[in-house]
């Protein structure tokens, strides 16, 4: 994924995936995706009992990345899955720009 591959993983932008979404296949389930925010407990237990909604996890790519962690470094063209930042450690790290551009790409297909 040259999203992040050889770069400071505090630096990898939303943008860095644009050419991931562009190829992701997409299965819009418009009027029925849930978006949520430090609610993921409670949004997946709805959904599951209401089989009529879905989440960003329950697309392709977000079935595939739900919960993993990734990074990369500069120079380097490792794709690590310790020692990465969290969530919170910087606003550009590449599992939040993932989400984040995921986000993007569901809303902006289904616009409401």
């Amino acid at each position: 994924m040259q999203a992040f591959v050889g770069r400071d993983p505090c630096d990898v932008p939303p943008e860095a995936y644009d050419s991931l979404m562009d190829t992701a296949p997409r299965n819009p389930a418009c009027n029925r995706t849930l978006f949520w925010s430090k609610t993921k407990d409670i949004v997946h237990a709805f959904t599951e009992k209401r089989n009529c909604y879905l989440t960003l996890e329950d697309t392709a790519l977000g079935s595939i990345l739900d919960g993993l962690i990734w990074c990369g470094k500069n120079d380097s063209q490792e794709t690590l899955t310790t020692a990465c930042p969290g969530w919170s450690d910087c606003v550009n790290n590449p599992v939040r720009s993932f989400w984040k551009r995921a986000s993007v790409a569901v809303s902006a297909f289904c616009p409401y």
